[in-house]
């Protein structure tokens, strides 16, 4: 829904009712005439459940809990910032970095699965492997050398 389907004290109202305020005070500080309380409140009550006004309202929703979401880029960097930091007490380096911050780091990356994920776009090829035979294995396959670990055991 498009704000632009609403007037202008429309909107005003519609914004005084998500920042909170009541259904009268978001019609008077809409710019409403003021009438009596009881007209006051008829009429915002009729305004507050016009289809335009909810619709926009429910907009206005999504948008703020979107917002409150962190993105897969942002939860990978504040995993990061986390796995990162170095623990101090009197001048000594206690640990470094959260070792579940890394472990989930590694999940999102899909470290953990068996075997090579190969994930394809038109410009790059990337290969995460998980396992030291794996790694040789495609360090050969790039550079052209065949595939002759495949046949031994591991």
């Amino acid at each position: 829904m498009s704000k632009s389907k609403l007037t202008v004290k429309q909107e005003k109202f519609t914004l005084n009712l998500f920042s909170g305020m009541n259904e009268s005070k978001a019609y008077a500080g809409a710019g409403y005439a003021q009438n009596s309380p009881a007209t006051i409140s008829a009429n915002a009550c009729r305004l507050a459940k016009n289809v335009n006004v909810l619709a926009r309202l429910e907009e206005l929703r999504e948008k703020a809990a979107s917002a409150k979401i962190m993105n897969v880029i942002e939860r990978r960097e504040k995993l990061s910032e986390i796995a990162r930091e170095k623990l101090y007490t009197k001048g000594t380096i206690l640990r470094t970095g959260n070792l579940q911050a890394v472990e989930i780091l590694n999940k999102m990356d899909k470290l953990y699965s068996d075997g090579a994920q190969v994930n394809i776009d038109n410009r790059s090829l990337t290969i995460n492997v998980v396992s030291e035979h794996a790694r040789k294995l495609t360090e050969q396959i790039v550079e052209g050398k065949g595939t002759e670990l495949a046949t031994t055991n591991h």
